[in-house]
């Protein structure tokens, strides 16, 4: 890796917490939102004509429940689409202009040439068929989302009738107690998908801007978040490089916050001298333990290096990695039964503990 693609991949850092600066404000508008419809749900369950618990269950009275609750979800649904989309098509401008900064050294070069993106070119790419991540469109995110939180409110109240907690309470106080269950995971749902978005937005943006530079760039490398709440599989890839293919495979999953960083062709042409670029420097970092979307987001260390994920794996304690890889995968790294190389295929595609060939660990005895 030359010094000028190291110095990218330390600006492409810096970009990404701008980019997580974003993220955070986009969240915070977006559990707004989702207060306001509690507060009005709330005030709705008083109206429901449901004179005792036994109602939850009967068959007419369950549709239009059901036909309630798909109201209160699709409300739910169209506020998270709407930040989700404006906030994928901001990121996604900025990711461009970003890029081509970055490649031409703010200005002190022009080898590299902007994609020109426009905001209707990125909305229209939101639309219904755009694969976000995984072969996962906006719409089949958003309808899951949905049909997860009605049947967790269901499951909910027919637990509650069924165990005789109606004896105890009251029947708005059954409904209220499934909403806050259905709308918990509603808002780990929503927070899912408009981070999401946000990252999908800027990486369709990298990949535009490369692609339109294919004369000066011959690969991409994958670039991970340097931190305990990385995934094994984005961990495993981490400093690994990949020729294009129709599409680049980040995000490559639900909240990933990997990047891209381009391999080029040939930097010397371009008139920038290797010695005069910044080394690059990465910062590891430990945050706190707890769910990252809601909150868990502390961070407890920082430290600076120029390793990749599985370099610097073996430096973290113990129990960190067995945190991030899983206890059976970390030991088997300490044992020396497998190497990092191994924890990925040639797609980048994170193999089993049966394709490792390993047994799982019990956590609490440590035994096979």
């Amino acid at each position: 890796m030359t010094d000028y693609e190291a110095y990218l991949i330390a600006r492409g850092q810096l970009w990404k917490q701008e980019l997580e600066a974003f993220d955070g404000s986009v969240v915070a508008e977006l559990l707004r939102s989702m207060r306001q419809i509690r507060r009005e749900v709330e005030a709705q369950i008083a109206e429901l004509d449901l004179s005792s618990p036994a109602d939850l269950l009967d068959k007419e009275r369950l549709e239009r429940l059901e036909a309630w609750i798909d109201s209160v979800t699709a409300a739910a649904s169209s506020i998270t689409e709407g930040i989700a989309v404006e906030a994928g098509i901001s990121s996604a401008l900025a990711s461009a202009t970003a890029t081509v900064a970055m490649l031409n050294l703010d200005g002190a070069i022009s080898a590299f040439r902007d994609v020109g993106l426009t905001r209707e070119q990125v909305a229209v790419w939101y639309g219904e068929t755009a694969e976000l991540v995984d072969g996962y469109t906006m719409g089949r995110l958003l309808g899951g989302m949905q049909m997860h939180a009605k049947q967790t409110i269901l499951d909910s109240l027919r637990a509650s009738v069924t165990m005789g907690e109606s004896v105890r309470k009251s029947v708005d106080r059954l409904l209220r107690d499934a909403m806050e269950a259905g709308f918990g995971m509603t808002e780990r749902g929503a927070v899912s998908i408009v981070r999401t978005a946000i990252q999908a937005g800027a990486v369709q943006a990298m990949d535009k801007v490369y692609r339109e530079n294919r004369d000066l760039i011959a690969k991409w490398r994958w670039v991970a978040k340097l931190d305990n709440r990385t995934c094994p599989q984005c961990a495993a890839n981490d400093g690994k490089i990949y020729e294009f293919s129709d599409e680049l495979k980040l995000p490559a999953h639900i909240r990933c916050r990997c990047n891209a960083a381009p391999v080029l062709k040939k930097y010397i042409d371009m008139g920038i001298p290797d010695r005069d670029v910044q080394r690059l420097s990465r910062n590891w970092i430990e945050r706190e333990k707890g769910n990252i979307d809601m909150g868990g987001r502390k961070i407890l260390d920082v430290q600076q290096t120029d390793r990749w994920f599985g370099e610097w794996f073996p430096h973290l304690r113990p129990d960190l990695q067995d945190s991030i890889l899983g206890p059976t995968r970390a030991n088997a790294l300490r044992n020396g039964s497998i190497s990092w190389s191994d924890l990925t295929d040639k797609d980048g595609k994170f193999r089993t503990l049966k394709e490792l060939g390993l047994s799982r660990i019990d956590r609490r005895s440590g035994k096979q």
